[in-house]
């Protein structure tokens, strides 16, 4: 008597990781362009504020409290890195939860 292997249909197919990432992005798209819009405009206008004070063509410009906090502090470069390195965190903690959280699901 033959005996015929058990097949597991509980098991879902996993789809390839390129065919996910192309699923996130073109249900999120609208929001991927404006994330990406202000990602870049939000830390470059206070850099060019941060800009007018230290070449001395303005005298009290206008920013966010925790970046004149950080530039009375510590100076320029603290002041104006912080954004930009807080935005690179915060992306990156995005991708974590979107990609490998989900993976261990």
């Amino acid at each position: 008597m033959s005996e015929k292997p058990i097949e597991d249909n509980k098991t879902p197919a996993r789809p390839e990781r390129g065919v996910y990432l192309k699923k996130i992005i073109k249900e999120n798209k609208f929001y991927f362009v404006v994330l990406t819009i202000l990602f870049i405009w939000f830390p470059i206008y206070p850099i060019l504020e941060l800009n007018k004070l230290e070449g001395g063509t303005e005298h009290h410009v206008s920013v966010w409290a925790p970046i004149a906090w950080l530039y009375q502090l510590f100076g320029y470069w603290v002041a104006a890195l912080f954004l930009p390195v807080l935005i690179l965190g915060l992306v990156g903690y995005c991708v974590y939860i979107m990609f490998y959280r989900k993976a261990k699901k």
